[in-house]
C-alpha cells in the first residue's frame, strides 16, 4: 500500500482555521454600543439691554455675551437695537450669566449696560394671580427683582442683580465661571405653570423680538 506524506504545511493550516474560528466565535458576540453624547438642553431668549446708543454698544455687549461658554448663537441687528436674541445651553449657562456679561461688557458711555426679561402671563390681574406671582418672587428677592409693564395683558419684567462671587476668591469676572450659577429661567416657568399645590398652574411665555 503506497505510504501517504502530509504536506509539511497541514499543522499551520489548522491552526489558522482554530483561529478564523475564534474570530468568529467574537464577532457573534453582542457588543455593547457606545453611550449616546448628552443632548445639549438649549433655550433662545430675548434680552433687552438699557444703556445702548449707537452700534459700538451693540458690539460691546453682543460681543461680551459671545465670549461665554456655552452661548451658541447671538442674534444682532445692523443698528444700534436695544435687545439680543441669545440661544445657549442651559446645562452650561444661565438667563443670569448672560445679564452678567452685558453688565459687565465695555462701556461706552459710563454707565453699564443692563440686561432684562420680559414675560407675559395670562390672566395675571384676575384671581389674586398678581399677588401669588409676587409671593413667588420673594424667594428670588437677592437675585431679581420684578416689575410691572402692562398689568392688564400680564407682562412684566424681569431686571437682574448682580452676580455675586460668593464665598470663592477669584479675579475671573463672575458671568465667565464655568458651570451655571445665578437664577435659571427654567425654575420660574416650572413654578409658574405646574399644577397647584406644586405650581400656580399659570400660561406664562417669554417676550420674543425678531429682527
Amino acid at each position: 500500500m503506497p505510504k501517504i506524506t502530509m504536506p509539511a504545511s497541514l499543522p499551520a493550516v489548522g491552526a489558522a482555521l482554530i483561529i478564523l474560528a475564534a474570530v468568529g466565535a467574537r464577532a457573534d458576540e453582542t457588543v455593547p454600543a457606545p453611550a449616546p453624547a448628552a443632548a445639549k438642553q438649549t433655550a433662545t431668549l430675548t434680552f433687552y439691554v438699557a444703556g445702548v446708543e449707537c452700534p459700538a454698544c451693540v458690539y460691546a455687549v453682543n460681543d461680551a455675551i459671545r465670549r461665554l461658554d456655552g452661548v451658541a448663537e447671538v442674534e444682532e441687528g445692523q443698528a444700534n437695537e436695544h435687545f439680543s436674541n441669545v440661544t445657549f445651553d442651559t446645562r452650561t449657562i444661565t438667563a443670569h450669566q448672560v445679564a452678567q456679561a452685558v453688565r459687565e461688557a465695555y462701556s461706552l458711555h459710563g454707565s453699564p449696560y443692563l440686561a432684562r426679561l420680559r414675560i407675559r402671563v395670562t390672566d395675571y390681574a384676575k384671581d389674586g394671580n398678581a399677588t401669588r406671582v409676587a409671593r413667588l418672587f420673594e424667594k428670588w428677592k437677592e437675585v431679581v427683582r420684578i416689575e410691572s409693564a402692562d398689568a392688564a395683558k400680564g407682562e412684566l419684567v424681569i431686571q437682574f442683580l448682580p452676580l455675586e462671587p460668593g464665598a470663592e476668591t477669584t479675579a475671573e469676572p463672575a458671568a465667565t465661571r464655568s458651570g451655571p450659577r445665578g437664577w435659571r429661567h427654567e425654575e420660574l416657568l416650572s413654578s409658574l405653570t405646574r399644577p397647584a399645590p406644586e405650581g400656580l398652574g399659570l400660561r406664562v411665555e417669554f417676550v420674543a423680538e425678531t429682527y
